[in-house]
């Protein structure tokens, strides 16, 4: 049949219908597909195509009895090529024909009839576990004399045709051999390997595929060889990883150049599943424990589920992993040396890592998150060339392909890879996500969140918003990770903290506070407080108030009960970038609490949360590290709790194993944190603390070097002269560089400690707070002055007029004074004076009438703006006055105190 169209082809075949065989409708249906794709006909020619494809099948059915094995398989891959499905009782008889002469199939008409019924699987015809029995006992026997093309198909078939273990339901779907890759379903989750689980020998037929492809890689072409481990990897992880390790040297060796785009994307999905699976051992290979120890990484991925990373307010410097030549940063080489040539290595990983970046022009944005999150198991470290040309990349093509899945799964891996994309980049990424947020997914939302932290990123307010809204939504869904992950992120963000997840973590932590104070004075009332009568009372009472379902936080780990409460305390969350943010997010958090512990002092459900703690990380203080042990002890300063002297004797004992690990920065809050909880450790514990600081006064900030101080006067500790002096010979070196307000900590410090200063340091400290003072009265200008100064003669004499008022009235006669407590509707908020909030004036009208306190011709827009002026000079010299009488109670040779500025 030598038609060059199909129309001379139906010609021909209508013409000699009569006299075809078995092997002339074999080679009709073979040549079809070479003539003619379907779907790219016209709607006059599709039609006429089907109805000349029905007059063939109705052939088919009728000579299909004398169907030799060859013609089975070549029928069904003609018109599973064409992309159409026999109907099911024609289907029904090819399979008996098949199945009935299975043992007759030679290793290609094998390859051409699986993969043929794969096709037809995917549009819903799939055999029996009977009919796939038999095919796999009779491939088993022909694996040896299989092509590596028909090898490849066959494999592919198989992944297809078998269907996956039930945990693997949510695995990430893999393209067909012609299709593009795909992008992960959600957040990365660590894969478990799982044999094939199919009807008869599939497992054996599996090994042996593998194991002759093992055999044979210089001979498979690059697609052949890529196909094959995709599909060995759904059937069998192991299978898979024993064939990776010659082909890929084999693959960067003799096929880098000829690697495709998708090729890369599938080979990188390869590794990064295989790698993190401890019992295929793939990860040993390529030094992953290794690396890891190296860059001590701070955070983890959050599961579709919702758990949250681990949030801290300080992460230590992150060093490179490796170079692209496989040398790590401290130039030891990484998986170098004597190779063995049937393991694996890092080198072979930035090879490919070459090859991928040569080809980066090419990649889908699906295909770029693939790899991207390889790169994040793999714990690789692109180069900032890479680096700078997969942002650039996803720039020009994610937004025409955007999907939130794809942004949120892409800032992930950028994340955990310590990226810097510009913020332009961020911006138009999470603009596009932004659009289909009504739409995201609970975990694809927390994906994000957690990324936009990791990436100290602040999304726009409309943005910001558009992700609250839709957090509201699905806040019923979130478990406790997901919603300390997502108070944590508004927190960042500066942004109100959505009312449903704000709710939602209040109702979580109060439901688990309860359930431990009920467990607590059950257990209390177990032990039996009298004899005879009353103690069978106090059992039965403490069984009825035993909870009877199990509380939120219960299934938590230590570690996440902590970083849950210290979230909500507002101890270890991202601070954001402006003041106003600041304020808008401590008032947030402040509001959160305030929920949980009540309006206040609200001593039971301070001893709720305390219990809840205690009850949680009780005995597992060895799994927190010292990061989260110092959060917990802030938290509970910043919530006033008391906790039981045991508990505090397990924290002790905790901290003496290993405070010579404690890093300096961490003892001024560690200190703060133990005086505000009123708990003050053995001096002997506290002396060997000091000595561990006193060596590293450089590696602190300003900020860390005054919170030492501060601890040790809430602690009333005093420490030894000599420690003392170096201190506050480090202090008096710094002195120039604080601010008013930390001079102002510090001299208060100094007193509170008891210290009496004489000479030379009296003088230092005079002039440097005169320079502070000075500072101070620069930032107020004359204009703030006299506006402070008109407010003050109005105050005056409207006092004044309300004295003469009340005093000239009837007695009896109504109070037209006004009212000094709630202001009334109308009234115009005072600022605060001495440390109270005063409502002046009555009712006023329009800008500028008698009643408001405002100069003449200022309206009510200029209020906030004067207002504001006013509050910031008497901030200003409030703060003049609070430096000299600190000074004055540090310094004893000053004469009286009496010291003129100027």
């Amino acid at each position: 049949m030598n038609s060059r169209s199909w129309e001379e082809l139906e010609a021909l075949a209508e013409s000699h219908f009569p006299s075809f065989n078995h092997i002339h409708c074999s080679a009709l249906v073979c040549r079809l597909p070479k003539l003619v794709t379907p779907s790219q006909l016209p709607p006059a020619a599709k039609a006429r195509f089907a109805r000349f494809l029905g007059r063939v099948s109705d052939l088919v059915s009728l000579r299909l009895p004398t169907f030799d094995p060859r013609a089975v398989a070549n029928v069904l891959w003609g018109v599973s090529k064409l992309g159409y499905s026999p109907a099911p009782t024609l289907l029904n008889k090819f399979l008996f024909e098949a199945y009935v002469h299975m043992d007759k199939f030679n290793a290609q008409e094998l390859a051409n009839l699986s993969w043929a019924l794969a096709t037809l699987a995917a549009m819903g015809n799939r055999p029996v576990p009977a009919w796939l029995a038999k095919f796999t006992a009779a491939a088993v026997r022909r694996v040896a004399f299989l092509k590596p093309q028909e090898l490849a198909h066959m494999t592919w078939a198989l992944s297809r045709l078998c269907p996956r273990p039930s945990s693997h339901k949510h695995a990430q779907p893999q393209p067909s051999p012609s299709g593009p890759a795909s992008a992960p379903a959600g957040a990365p989750a660590s894969p478990s390997p799982a044999r094939a689980e199919g009807p008869g020998p599939l497992p054996e037929l599996v090994t042996a595929l593998a194991a002759s492809a093992a055999s044979r890689v210089e001979h498979f072409s690059c697609g052949e060889l890529v196909m094959t481990l995709d599909a060995l990897h759904r059937l069998d992880p192991a299978a898979a990883v024993r064939l990776l390790r010659p082909a890929l040297p084999h693959l960067l060796r003799v096929h880098a150049a000829a690697m495709s785009p998708q090729d890369l994307a599938l080979l990188w999905v390869l590794l990064g599943k295989c790698a993190i699976v401890p019992a295929l051992r793939l990860g040993k290979e390529l030094d992953l424990d290794q690396v890891l120890s190296q860059t001590q990484p701070t955070t983890s991925a959050p599961s579709s589920a919702g758990s949250a990373p681990e949030a801290s307010d300080r992460e230590g410097p992150h060093e490179p992993l490796a170079s692209a030549d496989g040398r790590s940063s401290g130039g030891r080489r990484v998986g170098r040396g004597a190779v063995d040539p049937a393991r694996l290595g890092r080198q072979h990983l930035y090879a490919l890592l070459d090859v991928t970046e040569r080809s980066l022009h090419g990649f889908s944005p699906q295909g770029l998150c693939l790899a991207l999150v390889a790169w994040a198991r793999l714990h690789m470290q692109p180069s900032p060339a890479v680096a700078a040309a997969v942002c650039a990349r996803f720039q020009r093509v994610l937004p025409a392909a955007a999907s939130f899945q794809a942004v949120s799964v892409s800032l992930w891996a950028m994340a955990q890879l310590r990226f810097r994309p510009e913020p332009q980049a961020v911006q138009l990424l999470v603009s596009c996500a932004a659009l289909q947020a009504p739409m995201a997914k609970p975990h694809e939302l927390l994906v994000l969140l957690w990324a936009l932290q990791k990436l100290r990123w602040q999304p726009p307010p409309a943005i910001a918003q558009r992700l609250g809204a839709r957090l509201g939504e699905v806040a019923g869904e979130l478990r406790p990770q997901g919603l300390q992950l997502a108070v944590s992120a508004f927190t960042l963000f500066g942004e109100p903290i959505p009312a449903a997840v704000a709710e939602g973590a209040v109702a979580a932590a109060k439901a688990s506070m309860v359930s431990a104070q009920l467990l607590a004075e059950g257990t209390a009332k177990a032990k039996g407080r009298g004899r005879g009568k009353g103690r069978g009372k106090a059992d039965a009472s403490a069984v009825k108030a035993a909870p009877t379902a199990l509380p939120p936080l219960s299934a938590l780990t230590p570690r996440s009960v902590v970083r849950f409460f210290s979230t909500l305390a507002g101890v270890a969350v991202p601070r954001p970038a402006t003041a106003e943010a600041r304020a808008a997010s401590l008032q947030s958090l402040r509001r959160m609490r305030w929920r949980l512990l009540g309006h206040g002092e609200c001593p039971s459900r301070r001893r709720g949360v305390c219990a809840t703690l205690e009850a949680a990380v009780s005995g597992h203080l060895h799994t927190l590290s010292l990061d989260a042990m110092i959060a917990m002890l802030g938290s509970m300063a910043r919530m006033r709790l008391s906790p039981s002297h045991a508990f505090m004797s397990q924290v002790f004992s905790r901290l003496d194993d290993s405070i010579k690990e404690l890093p300096a920065w961490h003892a001024g809050r560690l200190l703060s944190a133990l005086g505000r909880l009123g708990v003050r450790p053995p001096a002997s514990w506290l002396t060997q603390l000091l000595d561990l600081i006193e060596p590293q006064y450089d590696s602190l900030s300003h900020r860390q070097l005054l919170g030492v101080l501060r601890g040790l006067v809430q602690l009333r500790y005093r420490p030894t002269a000599e420690w003392m002096q170096s201190y506050f010979d480090e202090c008096l070196r710094r002195l120039d560089e604080w601010p008013a307000s930390n001079v102002d900590i510090f001299l208060t410090s100094l007193h509170g400690l008891g210290m009496r200063l004489r000479g030379a340091p009296c003088q230092q400290l005079q002039l440097v707070v005169y320079r502070k003072r000075r500072e101070l009265q620069d930032e107020a200008t004359p204009e703030d002055r006299a506006d402070v100064e008109e407010v003050h003669e109005a105050e005056r004499a409207q006092q004044a007029k309300w004295r003469r008022a009340r005093w000239t009235q009837p007695r009896g006669a109504a109070a037209t004074g006004p009212s000094l407590g709630a202001a009334k509707p109308g009234a115009v908020r005072g600022l605060a004076l001495g440390g109270r909030d005063r409502a002046w004036g009555s009712k006023t009208g329009a800008a500028g009438k008698a009643g408001l306190l405002l100069p003449r011709g200022r309206g009510v827009r200029g209020a906030s703006k004067w207002s504001s002026a006013r509050d910031e000079v008497r901030r200003i010299l409030r703060s003049q006055e609070h430096l000299r009488q600190s000074l004055c109670k540090v310094c004893e040779d000053l004469s009286a105190c009496r010291v003129t500025w100027r």
